[in-house]
């Protein structure tokens, strides 16, 4: 026997009962009254009472058992049912009884009430399982298996629901309140809130204002639902921690209000509060809109995280809500990541008060604030559900006050600006801050804790010494501290006041500037320090932990070695470098001062710049045969982030390869936001880090890899195997490859998508149609099957009962019959064009639903479930059939020429009256078209060198002369000769056919009027003799040789080089000026071959090439016509005497005769030999000068020595080219 203490329809008393008895309750409970465990089940005959100070204890492991119309109210008294993970409570039925009972109400009670372990069963028959009325309440791990309705309902509630199964109902709303006012509180805490399917709310709240009471959800997780996950009506509310996703409208639901996670808005009841919410810590996944912001709303958002709303993330109104009286005031949105939305905001306004701050969000936003960016934020598994930050995500570290980015970061304080791990630094900065923390406190070492502190203010600390750590605790804007056992940590640093010296700080390549930082206490001069062997002299002692900037001109762009030296010469500090970036320097950063890239704050604190995930690069451009436009191979690498990225370590590797290795980028180099930087494949590695050494095939399908260690990053296969023609991605980094004639190396290309609409099929267009209820099986859709004696008729098609409502005309009435379940439509139409640079958009008027096939291959359906046959209904019934889609649909079976298109529409049922056909198809053709590169372009085309005068005469300067020979101006900026001349072009505009000079920078350039871009250094007549001007991309505007040219007066006798044509990539004819000192100022005037035959023969002379042909001698005179052309004779008249024979002059054998300089297509050479059987053009000793020139002809001297036995033979010869 056992005894225990049972009180039941109002009185009390000691009873011995066996401790098999089954215990029954009802009625009005009085004092203490304990339900034991060895007596369970309980049976609760009829509602209990529980009065003002009364309690009922329920033990862990009993079983309560309500009869049908009975409940639990306490009313001013106490219960308190903690059951245990292992010895629940059950509230329920008796096995075997079907009814529901009617649930728990606490009225007027602020008992301390506590359910904690229990399962409630069938419980909600007055619609809702637990009422709370002016009551204090705590729920800790409860479960509601078979809820179906309003899980708890509450007024002016104390509760505290926490750990608990709360299952998403079918009915009403799971939660619902209202009036939050002290001292009573809602706190919703590590809950799991089942997937609902109410059609209602998840929580629904009105009435809860700042200052007093407000509402808190905490480490929840919201499954989803069809409406709200929180509507917060007049209600402000902290939400921390939580995960809501799939909150998504159901098509069925037929509310004019929109799905949204997080719901905002005036109360009810038309009270003036207005809503005010916190957001920190939380993930939303996959819903509608994440936040509805009405009716003067106003959201704080500090490090969440929001990835795939399927409409918005944020809405800053509703329309077609219920009663909805406005827009949302605004939003603070600090440290979030937007990833992957459908759209960021909806009905955002100007008068939208929004502030944005270093959140991943899209670049259109990134002016509302500072920080932000909207590189891939690098998930560690989003497959998986995990949406933490995985190593080397630019959101570590980047938001607000040094945390992470997005919801993966502690609550609490958080601190930043410690000082660096070893410092003779005595005193420290730094800053608490941290999600929704408004206030803090501090200890030192283990110390005291100081006073309160406002989040705002500096902790400021002086006198340190050895190793220093400091803790921190917050308070966030609920009251609430941080537990001192969880107090949040600095990094720890040592202070040495020993430490000196000096060391390099930060560079700044593109600037040319290096900083120097004194590490020690005490003032340190550098002068007579040296960096990279400039001196540095003048300058005063560095301050104590101060900066020096030192101008160091020619830093390498692409890779280079900085050295600090002291006066002895011996090197204090030096840095290593890589590829660099205009809009960043490198810099020692961080607590452990290791060298990366940095924001440029040259004389100040070094700042960390982040940088973009290595995965996302791409192999965006190749040319592996260069040849003319370019000297070398190259590959180029593009970043599509908005940040820069580190490229140190990894490798590009080209398979075959005739020789050379991989390309391994050094540490410390950087590719630039949106940047293209490519390799050049010249063998030079000393020039820099973009330089490399392999030599690939070249040909078709050679494969080309991208690298980080042993994970491939990207990988891409030479589709261009011709000379001076790349491969490349189209847009930059896209999925579509190309081959460009213009390469463009290190520059990208601009692309606008370009979309071309083909219509296909009109909604007036003729179809054939079967309406006699024949069943054909799957063979009407083939392509070949014969429909010619189907009916036929213009769309629409169909019968309906209201024709006026169709949004087009009805022009063919089918034969309908009632209980007729399926219809028939075919018709062919043809497709000019490529399918897999297409897509389909449909757009269709339908009742009620409809299987659509294309060659047979189904294409669409709409309200049709599988199997589809003759006798299939629609799942869904149409009132009026009205246009839906465009529906964008696959090309899979699509073809260039002829389609068949087929389609069967359903009735939903053997009763319905009507039956409605039509549908508009167009196939979107979209393709990349580049811009951005015209001027380079036209450079090519268009510049042209004209002249060149490299031995000018005495006291006169060299020159190059250059023409646009377009119909556009060029911009002539940034081109570069790299073979001949030391010069850069300045920015200036060559308008069509203008002249340019560009001038030796000694001897005089006398002409007034001609325009001259600037002096050059070099010669370039050089032993190279070429001249290579190339644009910034390295491709050639002018690569033109004249080695080996021979040309009388050029090389010492004043005359230039004239370009007969060519003068761009290839030489082409290159003859000497026609005066002495050359041209400058005019062209050339030259005579081609047909204007010479016309001008000495006539017309039927010129036509017969046995008379006139080059080889041809009419007048017997021992020359031929191309010999009478070259110098300036009459191809009709005997004048061989105007050829002297040689002479002997000295040890010098003369030759002189005449050259006609107009003759710009052809040459005249002279050969010689000693034997007149093998003749040379390399004639030992030959100089050349014109001794007389006049009207277009020139007298030419040849000398060379004479031979030893005075035999010599010289001849001239004459050729086209």
């Amino acid at each position: 026997m056992q005894f225990i203490r049972v009180a039941a329809l109002g009185f009390s008393a000691f009873l011995a009962l066996p401790v098999w008895a089954q215990g029954t309750l009802g009625g009005v409970v009085r004092g203490e009254v304990i339900l034991g465990a060895a007596q369970s089940p309980w049976s609760i005959t009829s509602t209990v009472t529980i009065p003002t100070g009364s309690s009922l204890i329920i033990e862990p492991g009993v079983r309560v058992e309500f009869v049908e119309g009975s409940g639990l109210v306490v009313e001013g008294g106490r219960l308190v049912a903690e059951g245990s993970e292992g010895l629940p409570i059950t509230f329920s039925r008796s096995p075997g009884d079907d009814h529901e009972w009617d649930g728990f109400r606490f009225v007027d009670t602020l008992e301390d009430n506590r359910l904690r372990h229990f399962i409630m069963e069938h419980g909600d028959d007055r619609g809702e399982s637990i009422t709370v009325d002016r009551s204090r309440l705590k729920i800790s791990f409860g479960s509601w298996p078979t809820t179906e309705e309003t899980m708890i309902e509450m007024d002016e509630p104390a509760v505290l629901i926490e750990d608990s199964e709360i299952p998403g109902i079918s009915s009403g709303e799971v939660i619902h309140g209202e009036n939050l006012v002290a001292p009573g509180y809602l706190i919703l805490r590590r809950n799991v809130f089942g997937k609902a399917s109410n059609g209602g709310d998840v929580l629904d709240f009105s009435g809860a204002e700042a200052p007093g009471p407000i509402l808190q959800i905490i480490d929840n997780v919201f499954e989803g639902g069809d409406d709200d996950g929180l509507d917060l009506d007049g209600t402000d509310a902290f939400v921390s921690g939580n995960v809501f996703m799939n909150f998504r409208k159901d098509p069925a639901n037929g509310r004019a209000t929109t799905s949204n996670a997080i719901a905002t808005g005036l109360p009810q009841s038309g009270a003036p509060n207005r809503t005010r919410v916190t957001l920190v810590r939380n993930l939303f996944l996959n819903c509608d809109h994440a936040v509805l912001l009405k009716e003067e709303a106003f959201l704080t958002a500090v490090n969440n995280t929001f990835v795939g709303m399927d409409q918005a993330v944020i809405q800053f109104n509703e329309e077609g809500g219920t009663r909805v009286l406005g827009p949302g005031r605004g939003a603070i949105l600090d440290g979030n990541i937007f990833w992957d939305n459908e759209r960021l905001f909806k009905y955002l306004e100007e008068e939208t008060e929004l502030a944005i701050d270093r959140c991943v969000i899209e670049q259109a936003y990134h002016g509302f604030g500072q920080e932000n960016f909207a590189a891939d934020p690098g998930f560690v598994n989003p497959a998986g559900g995990d949406y933490s930050l995985r190593q080397g995500s630019p959101a570590i570290a980047t938001g607000p006050n040094g945390l992470d980015r997005g919801f993966a970061v502690r609550e609490g304080a958080s601190i930043s600006g410690e000082p660096r791990a070893l410092t003779s630094r005595s005193e420290a900065t730094l800053r608490v801050g941290g999600p929704d923390i408004v206030q803090y406190r501090y200890r030192l070492n283990g110390g005291l804790w100081s006073a309160d502190l406002p989040v705002n203010e500096l902790l400021t600390l002086s006198g340190l010494s050895g190793i220093n750590t400091v803790e921190v605790i917050g308070k966030n804007s609920l009251g609430d501290w941080q537990a001192e056992g969880n107090a949040t940590a600095s990094e720890s640093w040592t202070v040495d006041p020993e430490i000196e010296g000096v060391w390099l700080s930060e560079l700044d390549v593109w600037g040319g500037r290096v900083e120097i930082l004194n590490r020690g206490a005490a003032p340190r001069d550098v002068n007579g320090y040296h960096v990279n062997g400039v001196p540095i002299s003048g300058e005063a002692p560095i301050a104590p932990h101060g900066y020096l900037v030192v101008a160091v001109p020619a830093l390498g762009r692409s890779g280079g070695l900085v050295t600090l030296t002291d006066r002895r010469s011996e090197t204090v500090d030096e840095v290593k470098y890589g590829i660099q970036i205009e809009e960043a320097t490198i810099a020692r950063v961080g607590s452990n001062e290791q060298w990366g890239l940095a924001q440029p704050t040259l004389a100040g604190p070094n700042r960390a710049r982040p940088t973009a995930l290595r995965s996302g690069l791409k192999l965006n451009e190749w040319l592996l045969n260069a040849n003319c436009l370019f000297l070398h191979d190259f590959v180029e690498l593009f970043n599509p982030a908005d940040l820069p990225v580190s490229l140190a370590g990894l490798a590009v590797q080209v398979e075959p390869m005739l020789s050379g290795s991989p390309w391994v980028a050094p540490p410390l180099s950087f590719i630039g936001a949106s940047g293209h930087t490519d390799l050049i494949a010249d063998g030079r590695l000393e020039r820099g880090g973009n330089h490399a050494d392999f030599d690939a095939a070249g040909a078709l399908g050679t494969r080309i890899s991208l690298f980080d260690g042993e994970v491939l990053i990207d990988q891409v296969r030479n589709n261009s195997e011709d000379a001076d023609v790349s491969g490349g991605r189209v847009p930059s980094g896209g999925a579509l490859l190309e081959t460009f004639r213009l390469p463009t190396p290190g520059l990208g290309r601009e692309y606008t998508l370009l979309e071309t609409i083909i219509p296909l099929v009109s909604v007036d267009d003729e179809w054939r149609f079967e309406d006699s209820d024949t069943d054909f099986a799957a063979e009407w859709r083939d392509p070949q099957f014969d429909d010619g004696d189907w009916a036929q008729g213009r769309g629409v098609l169909g019968r309906e009962t209201s024709p006026d409502d169709l949004p087009e005309e009805l022009l063919t009435e089918v034969d309908y019959e009632e209980g007729i379940p399926t219809y028939y439509f075919r018709k062919t139409f043809n497709f000019a064009g490529e399918p897999s640079r297409a897509s389909l958009r449909m757009r269709t008027i339908i009742d009620d639903g409809a299987v659509f096939y294309l060659n047979g291959e189904e294409l669409h359906r709409l309200r049709m479930d599988d199997p589809v046959s003759h006798s299939s209904f629609a799942n869904d019934n149409v009132g009026n059939a009205d246009y839906e889609g465009p529906f964008v649909l696959s090309v899979g079976a699509l073809r260039e020429g002829e389609n068949s298109l087929a389609v069967e529409v359903h009735q939903d049922d053997d009763g319905s009256s009507d039956i409605v056909f039509g549908l508009t198809l167009e196939a979107v053709q979209t393709e990349w078209v580049g811009s951005g590169l015209a001027n380079t372009e036209a450079l090519l085309a268009g510049l042209r060198l004209t002249e060149i005068m490299f031995q000018p005469p005495d006291g006169e300067a060299a020159f190059l002369e250059f023409v646009n020979m377009g119909n556009t101006s060029l911009e002539l900026e940034g081109l570069r000769f790299t073979r001949g001349l030391d010069f850069v072009f300045p920015s200036m505009t060559l308008g069509p056919g203008e002249l340019v000079y560009v001038v030796g920078d000694s001897g005089s350039f006398d002409y007034p009027g001609l325009r001259v871009a600037g002096f050059f250094g070099g010669d370039p007549g050089g032993s190279a003799q070429r001249i290579r001007l190339e644009l910034p991309i390295r491709a050639a505007a002018v690569d033109v040789s004249f080695e080996g040219v021979m040309a009388a007066g050029v090389d010492g006798g004043g005359n230039s080089l004239e370009m007969v044509d060519g003068g761009g990539l290839k030489s082409g004819r290159i003859l000497a000026s026609q005066t002495r000192g050359g041209s400058p100022g005019r062209l050339p005037v030259f005579e081609s071959e047909e204007e010479w035959l016309n001008r000495v023969f006539t017309p039927e002379q010129s036509m017969d090439p046995l008379l006139s042909g080059a080889t041809r001698d009419p007048d017997g005179d021992g020359l031929a016509n191309l010999l009478e052309r070259l110098l300036g004779l009459d191809p009709n008249s005997r004048d061989s005497e105007a050829l002297r024979d040689p002479w002997l002059e000295g040890e010098e054998l003369v030759w002189q005769f005449p050259r006609a300089t107009v003759a710009g297509d052809a040459r005249l050479r002279i050969t010689g030999s000693v034997d007149l059987q093998s003749w040379t053009t390399e004639i030992p000793g030959l100089t050349l000068r014109v001794i007389s020139e006049e009207s277009g002809m020139q007298v030419i001297e040849a000398r060379i020595p004479a031979s030893g036995d005075g035999r010599y033979f010289l001849r001239l010869e004459g050729d086209l080219q």
